[in-house]
């Protein structure tokens, strides 16, 4: 791994912005919310390695996530575990055969004096660290100056404590205000999606896709026609740092650490990185299973007791506050007509993860989300599927958990690239992050604008892109990657039907489009000439639609028209 420049800028202290908490839940929070590392002394110098782990089968990685630090990649038959030199021994005498495949830095030191601290100094605990990977700190300031600026287009809640209790557990919820929107109740008016990132504290890029689509939304309204429309029907909900301790102590030091869990000792003996609960796999959904471990220092270990941890009872609160319980658990499917989408993002995989994932078991919404994740990889390029077929199982985790017990349609991305910016590298140059947003921005606006009926309008034909030239619409539908979705179609030459344009969002008044289907292109081209008799002088929003033969409409795309 190329050494890396650590850069620190010096933190702007932001006046939070006024917010209405979520009730906190019960045991947040330690008594003068200090971190345990508080009394560790500093580690030694020794070297953190990626062992390459040749195995043969899911009971293998059943094995590994048992007793060692299972993260997050594949290659074949190949899986990878993350330890000192002790842990190759280890590793071969359970009889694993494996190869160093990467040195990573020293292990943790205590750097002392930032960690546990009730209220940081902003001079000392700096906006970013390791080239502009933002901390727990930067993440905080950025959510509330968001809020605090554009009151028209963000509000900000606190969801509850970290376990420390150092850090407020913050959620922004992003849309044009009307009336009632961005409210904690479940009967709005306006369809949700939710985004959450960083609950593996180590997975530094994970976090800097929610700061950027922050960002997105928010300078974009108004200019942006694709934004425009999204805010004005939809909410987007951002947690961009679900795990602010763990975060804290990947940031200190002067390379970052490899922090996964939370800062919850819960009665081990742990220290340096070691402490903590893997929120990923506490959650009461198939809570115990496949991938986690019952030691309190191996970095899968799933906690005392499902839900335990503050961090957990936090977001579960926060799902079923904003959506509507819309499944009734076993083997009943959400209706086609349910609302709502979560996405959890990860590193560095490479993957789009659907559910389950705590077993190689199709979901009952199977066909939809089955579409939606071959729409994922169109757009990102990623390896596609369960858990348990692309990389392996892991129970216990968020998407398995809202699909679950509330039926909303979910999915997980986990970042990747080429070279330094893939692999098993949790530490990419922060260069590598303008590759993954320029990735995954198109998958976020495509889950983002399914929000509405995700399992019904992810068997329609995806618009893709919308322009206006004068009064010339013209439009590409997706036919390739909506044929192959493997959902049962006929060839898209006599599926795709209907292509329409409105002024309208809910397309009262339609018009078609001519459709031009070619063989074997990956596009289909559908063009109209706009009617803009009696429109106003300005300009609009005209909005784009396709279904196809058993009346699947997929989701909408927008672009502006200048009348006058």
């Amino acid at each position: 791994m190329s050494q890396q420049r650590k850069m620190w800028t010096v933190a702007v202290a932001v006046t939070a912005a006024a917010a209405t908490a979520f009730t906190q839940p019960a045991g947040a929070g330690l008594p003068g919310a200090v971190d345990v590392a508080v009394g560790q002394p500093a580690s030694g110098p020794a070297e953190t390695f990626i062992y390459a782990v040749d195995t043969r089968g899911p009971a293998d990685a059943e094995k590994l996530a048992d007793s060692f630090d299972l993260v997050e990649g594949r290659e074949g038959n190949k899986l990878f575990v993350a330890g000192d030199a002790e842990v190759g021994t280890r590793l071969a005498s359970a009889g694993f055969k494996a190869e160093v495949s990467e040195t990573l830095r020293p292990a943790w030191a205590n750097p002392g004096g930032l960690i546990g601290q009730a209220k940081p100094d902003p001079a000392r605990v700096a906006d970013t660290f390791y080239g502009g990977y933002h901390t727990s700190m930067g993440h905080k300031n950025h959510v509330e100056a968001v809020a605090r600026s554009k009151p028209d287009l963000a509000k900000m809640y606190t969801m509850g404590k970290s376990h420390t209790g150092k850090y407020d557990l913050q959620v922004l919820c992003i849309t044009k205000m009307t009336a009632g929107d961005c409210e904690q109740r479940t009967d709005v008016k306006k369809p949700r999606f939710f985004l959450m990132t960083q609950t593996h504290a180590r997975e530094i890029a994970a976090g800097e896709m929610s700061y950027r689509f922050i960002d997105h939304l928010t300078n974009s309204y108004g200019s942006n026609a694709e934004v425009t429309a999204l805010l004005d029907s939809t909410e987007i909900w951002v947690v961009p740092t679900h795990n602010p301790d763990g975060l804290d102590i990947v940031a200190q030091g002067s390379t970052p650490s490899m922090q996964r869990k939370n800062r919850n000792p819960a009665g081990g003996n742990c220290t340096g990185d070691r402490v903590g609960v893997d929120l990923n796999r506490n959650n009461s959904s198939n809570w115990g299973g496949a991938s986690t471990s019952k030691d309190p220092c191996n970095d899968t270990y799933l906690g005392p007791r499902p839900d335990s941890e503050v961090e957990t009872q936090a977001l579960q609160s926060t799902w079923q506050r904003i959506f509507k319980k819309q499944r009734q658990g076993g083997n009943s499917p959400a209706p086609a007509d349910a609302t709502g989408y979560m996405l959890s993002i990860h590193t560095v995989a490479g993957m789009n993860l659907i559910p389950w994932q705590y077993a190689n078991t199709p979901t009952p919404n199977d066909r939809p989300l089955k579409a939606i994740g071959a729409q994922m990889k169109s757009y990102n390029g990623y390896k596609t599927g369960q858990a348990p077929q692309i990389l392996y199982a892991a129970s216990g985790g968020h998407d398995d958990w809202v699909y679950d017990k509330l039926g909303i349609a979910s999915s997980t991305i986990e970042l990747g690239g080429s070279g330094a910016c893939g692999g098993t590298n949790f530490h990419p140059p922060y260069s590598c992050v303008e590759t993954y947003w320029k990735a995954n921005l198109p998958v976020l606006m495509y889950l983002t604008k399914m929000a509405s009926a995700p399992y019904r309008s992810s068997l329609g034909p995806n618009v893709r892109q919308a322009d206006v030239a004068g009064r010339t619409l013209t439009a590409q539908v997706d036919t390739r990657t909506y044929e192959l979705a493997n959902v049962g179609r006929d060839r898209v030459g006599g599926d795709l039907t209907v292509a329409e344009y409105a002024f309208d969002p809910s397309f009262a008044g339609a018009r078609p489009l001519a459709v031009s289907l070619r063989a074997g292109a990956p596009l289909a081209t559908a063009t109209a000439t706009v009617e803009t008799a009696g429109r106003a002088a300005g300009r609009h929003l005209v909005y784009v639609r396709a279904k196809d033969k058993a009346g699947n409409y997929g989701p909408t795309t927008a672009a502006w028209v200048t009348v006058g």
